[in-house]
Parts: C-alpha cells; sequence; structure tokens
C-alpha cells in the first residue's frame, strides 16, 4: 500500500495524473497511459500509514538504539490500518439512485456517445426501485444536464439520450478515465492541425480506444461554435470534424489552459 500511494503521487505530481510504466508495475488494475484516479479515502488511508511509520521511526530515534535491519523487524511490526469501505459517491444534489443510474449508463456504453436507454433496460438493471423511483432519478439527472428526455405516450418513464455531461463527470468513477484531462490533449493536437480538424486523423492521433475518445472529442467540440461543425454522418463520433477561425484558437486554449489549472 505505501509503495503504491508513493508510485500514484509520483504520476499525478509528475507525470499529469497518466500511468507510467512502473506504475503499471505496482497497480495490477492500472493500464498503461490511462488517467490515475485520486480518491479521498485513498488519501487518508495513505496518510495514516505514513504517520504511523513516522510514529515508529521517532520511538527508535528516543530510544538510542539501532535501527531495525531488513533481517531484524522491529519490536513492534508496523501494521497498516485496515483498508476503509468506498464512500458513497455524491455528484452534487443528485440522490443515491441517480448516481447509481448515472455510473451504470457509464459503465454500458460502448462508444461514450449520446445512448438512447429504453424503459425496459433501466427497469431491469434496477430491479429493487420503483417506476416512481426511477422516473424522479432520471428526471434529476435530466435537470442537471446529464439525460436529455422527451415524454413518450403510456410509459411512465421519457424517452433518454444519453448527454456528454454525464460521460464527463462519471467517467473517471466507472471506467477510470477522465475526459476533463483528455481534452487538454485533444485541444494541443488540433491546434497544431491546419484548419479544418477531422476526427478520424484526431483520433488516430491519439491511440484510444473510441470509448474513450468520444466524450473528450464532444467536450471539445462543446466550446466551438456550431455553426463551423461537421454535424451527422457517422455513427461513430459526436461530429466529423470542425472548422477552426482564429477566435475559435484562442476559445480552446484557453479553455485548456483553465482545465490546467
Amino acid at each position: 500500500m505505501l509503495t503504491l500511494n508513493i508510485q500514484k503521487r509520483h504520476v499525478i505530481g509528475h507525470n499529469l495524473g497518466i500511468a507510467d510504466a512502473m506504475f503499471t508495475e505496482h497497480a495490477a488494475d492500472a493500464r498503461l497511459g490511462e488517467t490515475v484516479p485520486l480518491v479521498g479515502e485513498d488519501i487518508l488511508q495513505f496518510a495514516d500509514i505514513c504517520k504511523m511509520t513516522v510514529d515508529h521511526i521517532d520511538a527508535w530515534l528516543a530510544s538510542g538504539a539501532l535501527p531495525p535491519s531488513r533481517d531484524v523487524p522491529p519490536v513492534k511490526p508496523i501494521i497498516a490500518p485496515p483498508a476503509k469501505e468506498p464512500a458513497t459517491l455524491r455528484v452534487g444534489k443528485l440522490g443515491k439512485l441517480a448516481v447509481r443510474i448515472a455510473l451504470w449508463v457509464a459503465e454500458r456504453s460502448e462508444k461514450g456517445l449520446g445512448d438512447f436507454i429504453a424503459e425496459e433496460e433501466l427497469t431491469k438493471a434496477f430491479p429493487d426501485s420503483s417506476m416512481d423511483e426511477l422516473a424522479f432519478a432520471v428526471a434529476e439527472l435530466a435537470k442537471d444536464g446529464y439525460l436529455r428526455t422527451s415524454a413518450v405516450i403510456s410509459k411512465r418513464i421519457p424517452r433518454i439520450r444519453v448527454a456528454a455531461e454525464l460521460f464527463i463527470t462519471f467517467d473517471p468513477h466507472a471506467i477510470k478515465t477522465d475526459p476533463a484531462s483528455d481534452v487538454v490533449t485533444l485541444v494541443d493536437l488540433a491546434l497544431a492541425r491546419s484548419n479544418t480538424v477531422g476526427v478520424e486523423e484526431l483520433h488516430a492521433a491519439t491511440g484510444w480506444p473510441l470509448r474513450r475518445f468520444n466524450p473528450a472529442f464532444a467536450y471539445m467540440v462543446s466550446q466551438i461554435d456550431g455553426r463551423r461543425v461537421l454535424a451527422g454522418g457517422t455513427n461513430d463520433y459526436p461530429a466529423r470534424g470542425f472548422f477552426l477561425m482564429d477566435e475559435d484558437r484562442v476559445d480552446l486554449k484557453r479553455f485548456a489552459d483553465r482545465l490546467r489549472g
């Protein structure tokens, strides 16, 4: 645990949070090039272990005894505190069921596009929730911009289409990628190109899976004047590409700078 968190600190502090080869050697579920999540509970546990280690060193120095060697363990072995249960994810004012639905949507999406979700799929995925509870949770997500809904005759739950905002917010928790970080890379690639940016060329330049690419691309496109976005004509991407004018370049650069902090 101590080594893993030291490596996590390294990639976050020196590698923009992107898992490198050394980190993947210590984290079994990490994949090279993916964003490393930073969870509050992990930080608290790491702090507990560090404090315990420092306390043992202080006690050793105060006693005047020789330091413990690799072959001679300390009298009181250092025992890491028990792992804590992960805290329930909270997003704004969304209820627990709304958050569960959003995570389920993000996990099941194959392309990270504006998927349609049928009432039957939703009720099957959440059999312990009533229709009224599901309808309320969907309304919460729609109210906060994570879903687009339209009423359907004879259906309790409206027609549902996923908005890019859902992937941007919930992907870091559902599939461990972060569109808000990835979009900075896309902006840099787009600004290095000519006035016309094609989606397939941009996707190829990243080497990312489609599921990771699309939310970040949709996030970037949302910052561009809609009149210059090449919409339609593809089933795999949010748009075919876009044209960039000087004012768009200014907006994109400032947008990426804000995300970089």
